[in-house]
């Protein structure tokens, strides 16, 4: 036995060795990163702009392939059956792991058929009402709201960014929904400063690999990803965007996703949330 464990030693070192150069050697052809939401949404741009210097970074550019569709379920499935090779990207926001619980035949799972990466950012939703309404706090359109049952209407802007609307006066910012201010609204209470408890919900944009991407291609990516992050420019761009830095280490985010994943079937229970 102690003769053929070491025979194998040497295969196992040269294994180790071919994979370490593996990774030393990654990229050598231009990668391809599917980002399942629409163009011009801020899922798509937070990416781009990031994918700008990550790109000058890894010697290769970066392919951005917008595949919307299903809540983001089709281009993510798309990722999860590509190549672990290191070539094929997913770019995703928090609607990766409420997925499971809106759609009962996903093709995927969410948690183990992905390798995360790093995450690229995170934004608060804010509430907004027309400044012609004259509603000074979140209390005061809850208080107009529960006066008039049902002669509210409530939109969505999706793939929105409504910071440019809220600077130049079209719109009044009510609270947001993140744990703290964000930096580009800083007068803006949050819904629980606002007395609206357990409302935290903000949106995340993080990049991920096909689960079974090496373990040194994810390190060097992470490495790679965080050095474009901290780029003056990238930094700058993000903060006009309202987008706020997410650090986390490649497992810590694998522990967030499952933990998101969990929260968000409550949350759909709770509710009743169904798609149609």
């Amino acid at each position: 036995m102690k003769s053929r464990c070491l025979m194998l030693l040497p295969v196992l070192v040269l294994g180790l060795a071919t994979m370490e150069a593996r990774a030393q050697t990654w990229p050598t052809k231009p990668l391809r990163a599917i980002v399942p939401i629409a163009a011009g949404s801020l899922a798509d741009i937070v990416p781009r702009v990031v994918f700008e210097q990550l790109s000058i970074r890894l010697g290769q550019s970066i392919v951005v392939e917008n595949r919307p569709g299903a809540g983001g379920t089709i281009g993510a499935n798309l990722v999860a059956k590509a190549a672990p090779d290191g070539y094929t990207l997913l770019v995703h926001s928090s609607a990766h792991t409420i997925a499971p619980s809106l759609h009962a035949n996903l093709g995927y799972d969410p948690a183990r058929d992905f390798a995360a990466v790093a995450p690229l950012g995170v934004t608060p939703f804010v509430l907004v009402a027309p400044p012609a309404r004259g509603y000074g706090t979140i209390r005061d359109l809850v208080s107009a709201a529960k006066a008039k049952p049902g002669a509210f209407n409530f939109a969505s802007p999706g793939v929105g960014a409504a910071l440019p609307n809220i600077r130049d006066g079209k719109l009044s910012a009510l609270a947001v929904n993140g744990a703290r201010r964000s930096t580009a609204l800083p007068d803006v209470p949050t819904t629980s400063e606002a007395g609206f408890a357990n409302t935290e919900y903000p949106t995340w944009f993080a990049l991920f690999l096909p689960a079974g991407a090496s373990r040194e291609i994810v390190d060097k990516l992470h490495r790679e990803t965080l050095e474009a992050l901290q780029e003056p420019r990238v930094r700058e761009r993000l903060a006009e965007l309202g987008v706020e830095p997410m650090v986390m280490t490649p497992r810590e985010l694998d522990v967030y996703v499952e933990k998101q994943i969990a929260a968000d079937a409550l949350l759909v229970r709770a509710i009743g949330l169904k798609t149609e």
